[in-house]
């Protein structure tokens, strides 16, 4: 850690607002969306720090198949 930022080998750092920003949205950009959802369309994602300037971009790469035991321990109503 170095202030605000998440420091990694080779000089490479992020900033935990940035990673703050980000987080919420993975899990709802993994679902299927209706095709008038503006999570679909709406894939770049600034940081919350003014002075940071940085700009990120979430993109799905292929589609994954999870089932519900795969996620949690708890197991689904009537099973």
């Amino acid at each position: 850690m170095e202030g605000e930022d998440l420091v990694f080998p080779e000089n490479t750092s992020f900033s935990m607002y940035a990673m703050a920003a980000l987080l919420p949205l993975l899990p709802a950009k993994q679902r299927e969306l209706d095709p008038n959802d503006w999570m679909l369309s709406d894939s770049d994602i600034a940081c919350p720090d003014p002075n940071c300037g940085a700009r990120f971009r979430i993109t799905r790469t292929k589609k994954r198949i999870l089932s519900h035991g795969q996620c949690t321990l708890v197991p689904l109503p009537g099973k």
